[in-house]
């Protein structure tokens, strides 16, 4: 299937819809400006797929007068209010922009981020075309699967659950918000934000070396071995963004460990693992200690790295659903200033701050 893009910029030859479109696959249509509520209505209806906003729309007004002109989110929440009365043409909104601050703007704490989907700078439209158009992909497929469904959406089903997961999915937050949820972008906005963008009920690649106790470097062969045995998650959003369910790794680590994993040294696991499977796997080490001795536990939401529960510091998040995993940044991360705060979303809890502050001064073992 070719999945139309409309592409919505004040500058027509931006040339993000020519970089984006790919023949076969998608269409990158660009839109030139018009009045807000003609616009709104020309590019949304079953021939649009997706939608593509450059933030700043109100810079070359071409035929509209000043008081004419809008913003990217503006005309998001136009599109938005059409897609509740109208949810069988509910289609994924992104936003693009050549200002870096836009990530902090429409960051996940931030109403206006419910408008979007997904928020890109130009650069990284640049330098990653490839993971962008995969992204906006999966979120066409994705809206797809979910509009014949619109006002009776199933976790158990947008999941690809199966019997094995059904007590990990018994969560009455999710159950009561897709209840609730009135189109697909809602439905949507649910799943990718706050489960497979997250960790607990999921796990991304780093979060899954660091249980198995082994670097980040490694090869993805081992997870092909958890793919054979059934632990990928292959619901919606699986393509673009990999995970692995949480407790199917649990459970199969108990067999490989004959113990609880993160109770063991990741040289122990590494080992066990390179014993059953005849691999050359390299053990985590500690960011801190260097060892690999260690008794890692998480990846480190800045460096991505296995790190232990002691030599890490959990970030501050306002509400923290049971089913989720507070992020750490490992103490490295914090000695050397390489904690990614730019952007605002990695905030240490107040009640650490003098720890964070006494790491900084500290010496290595």
């Amino acid at each position: 299937m070719t999945y139309r893009v409309v592409f919505v910029d004040d500058y027509i030859d931006g040339g993000f819809d020519e970089l984006l479109h790919e023949e076969g696959v998608l269409d990158a249509v660009p839109v030139e400006l018009a009045e807000l509520a003609v616009l709104a209505t020309d590019i949304f209806g079953e021939e649009t797929h997706a939608i593509a906003l450059d933030y700043q729309l109100d810079e070359n007004l071409g035929v509209l007068k000043p008081e004419q002109g809008f913003k990217a989110s503006s005309l998001a929440q136009k599109l938005r209010d059409q897609a509740i009365e109208r949810p069988e043409h509910d289609a994924p909104i992104v936003l693009f922009s050549a200002l870096d601050k836009v990530l902090n703007l429409f960051s996940p704490d931030k109403t206006a981020h419910d408008l979007f989907d997904r928020v890109y700078t130009k650069d990284t439209i640049n330098n990653d075309v490839e993971g962008v158009r995969s992204e906006i992909l999966d979120l066409c497929s994705a809206y797809e699967a979910l509009r014949p469904q619109s006002g009776a959406f199933d976790l158990n089903s947008i999941m690809n659950a199966g019997e094995r997961d059904a007590e990990a999915l018994d969560i009455q937050a999710l159950r009561i918000q897709l209840k609730d949820a009135k189109a697909p972008h809602i439905a949507a906005r649910v799943i990718l934000k706050e489960v497979v963008l997250q960790s607990g009920l999921l796990l991304d690649q780093a979060d899954v070396f660091a249980r198995l106790g082994v670097s980040v470097d490694n090869e993805t062969a081992i997870l092909s071995k958890l793919n054979e045995a059934e632990l990928a998650y292959r619901g919606l959003f699986s393509t673009a963004w990999p995970r692995w369910w949480a407790h199917r790794l649990d459970e199969w680590m108990k067999d490989i460990f004959a113990a609880r994993a993160t109770g063991l040294k990741a040289a122990d696991r590494a080992k066990l693992l390179n014993e059953r499977f005849g691999l050359n796997l390299a053990a985590a080490k500690s960011p801190w200690t260097g060892s690999d001795d260690a008794l890692i536990a998480v990846s480190c939401a800045s460096c991505s790295r296995g790190t232990e529960q002691v030599h890490s510091v959990a970030l501050f998040v306002p509400t923290l659903p049971k089913y989720l995993n507070r992020p750490r940044i490992c103490w490295d991360c914090i000695a050397t200033d390489k904690v990614e705060s730019s952007d605002g979303k990695m905030v240490f809890d107040d009640n650490d701050l003098d720890l964070v502050a006494e790491i900084k001064l500290m010496k290595r073992p």
